[in-house]
């Protein structure tokens, strides 16, 4: 969903000039949406939170926008810590192995209704478990419409 999504945005972008009757002339980011990293306390602020889980580790945090918002997050951290951190977000999702990708953790995607004062209408969160370990590599995919 997100990624059909994302392809769509980039080639309207992509686009627009050529619609507009512009020229090719200008900045590449004036006519794309390019990915940006930022502090995880903004990513996270999108859809209200202030913090990631308690000993989150590489921690890669990235926004792009357009005329949506999108805010990718990975991280590792342990299950236990994304268990507590899990309760702060809208119905507490828990994570199961129901609907996930095989070999992966989920929740149930997130919808914000009304918006989150970040600006944050929807979040994905998906987690794969470290061989060996009660950690977890962590993804969460959050944007607005």
């Amino acid at each position: 969903m997100f990624g059909a999504r994302r392809r769509l945005v980039v080639a309207l972008v992509a686009t627009l000039p050529l619609a507009a009757g512009c020229s090719a002339g200008g900045s590449q980011a004036a006519r794309t949406s390019e990915e940006t990293p930022v502090p995880c306390t903004k990513a996270v602020a999108f859809f209200d939170q202030t913090a990631l889980p308690q000993g989150a580790t590489k921690a890669q945090c990235r926004t792009s926008s357009f005329q949506d918002t999108l805010v990718d997050i990975t991280f590792e951290a342990d299950r236990d810590a994304v268990d507590r951190w899990l309760t702060g977000l809208p119905g507490s999702p828990r994570l199961t192995d129901q609907g996930c990708d095989q070999g992966t953790l989920c929740t149930p995607d997130m919808h914000f209704v009304p918006q989150a004062k970040g600006g944050a209408d929807y979040l994905a969160l998906t987690a794969a478990p470290i061989s060996g370990s009660d950690r977890l590599t962590v993804a969460i995919r959050a944007f607005s419409t």
